[in-house]
């Protein structure tokens, strides 16, 4: 538009960057207050993100030459977040609202059917990089508003079947993998852009939540029987050992225990140890209890 730093050569600047044409669209003068003037098929006063604010002369503080700005954000109807740069000097933001002094002529939209949707960050994985924990992506930021933004996530760059939400939870076949996830937009006006997000730690093994405690069933007295009864776990384990402990030390493994007398006076514990595939074991032990009359021998280590 016109050499140096202003207003006219940044909102052109952000208008190329967006996908339009690089030519003028009208053939008369670029001076800021001719936008307007020049386009008035393009104009309105509702705010959108990615249009032009623009100033006639000696609106809003602007000078003989009108002014130019991009619109970043719109707040409200009434509110909107610019960039600007002004004659020589730095870009800069500013906040406006209607009822100040500052507010725009109007609003330029240049639909321009070159002008593309771009992703200005990428979207983010937030969770613990375990399996069988969810895991959330976030819908990234972009040039304007999408309508909808819809998502795919990859497994160590492989597409995973069926894992098309903001929310994944990984499961054993990602055991070590790295996830990504790709944010799909489109506008309003139906163009589309893609853009993924960086790649996640290596997922490690899971971790069982338990609830409860382990404990014994039974009458702890000589000639009875005793069972277990196992702490929850979620997930639910595909195995689960138990160990039975007299005295501290490992005794029987199975899920009872029959008392004979020569244990009377003896302290019996038992242990459960929680196991699947792809997650970290979970150990759970009973307190010690002591076997029919009199002070137990020794206590569980």
């Amino acid at each position: 538009m016109y050499p140096g730093r202003n207003c006219t050569n940044y909102v052109a600047y952000r208008l190329v960057e967006g996908g339009l044409s690089n030519r003028r669209p009208w053939s008369s003068t670029g001076m800021a207050y001719n936008w307007g003037r020049a386009n008035h098929s393009a104009m309105s006063q509702t705010p959108t993100a990615g249009a032009v604010a623009w100033w006639d002369r000696g609106v809003g503080g602007a000078s003989s030459a009108g002014h130019l700005a991009y619109v970043e954000e719109v707040v409200s109807s009434t509110e909107i977040v610019v960039s600007e740069s002004n004659w020589a000097s730095d870009f800069s933001w500013r906040r406006l609202t209607k009822s100040g002094t500052g507010w725009p002529s109007g609003f330029l939209r240049f639909e321009d059917a070159g002008r593309t949707l771009r992703a200005t960050a990428p979207p983010t994985i937030s969770g613990a990089f375990r399996i069988g924990e969810p895991h959330l992506a976030s819908s990234g930021t972009w040039s304007e508003q999408p309508r909808q933004v819809t998502y795919q996530w990859f497994s160590d760059g492989r597409r995973i079947p069926d894992a098309n939400d903001a929310a994944f939870t990984p499961q054993l076949r990602q055991l070590g993998t790295q996830l990504t996830v790709e944010a799909h937009a489109v506008t309003p006006d139906g163009r589309t852009a893609v853009t993924e997000s960086h790649s996640t730690s290596p997922l490690a093994k899971g971790t069982f939540a338990k609830e409860g405690s382990t404990s014994i069933n039974g009458i702890v007295e000589p000639n009875e029987v005793l069972t277990v009864a196992p702490a929850s776990v979620q997930p639910l384990a595909d195995r689960t050992r138990t160990r039975w402990l007299i005295d501290g030390k490992r005794y029987l493994v199975g899920p009872s225990l029959e008392l004979d007398e020569t244990l009377t006076g003896h302290s019996v514990s038992v242990v459960t140890v929680a196991r699947s595939p792809g997650y970290e074991r979970l150990r759970s032990a009973s307190p010690a209890v002591r076997i029919g009359g009199g002070p137990s021998h020794s206590r569980p280590r």
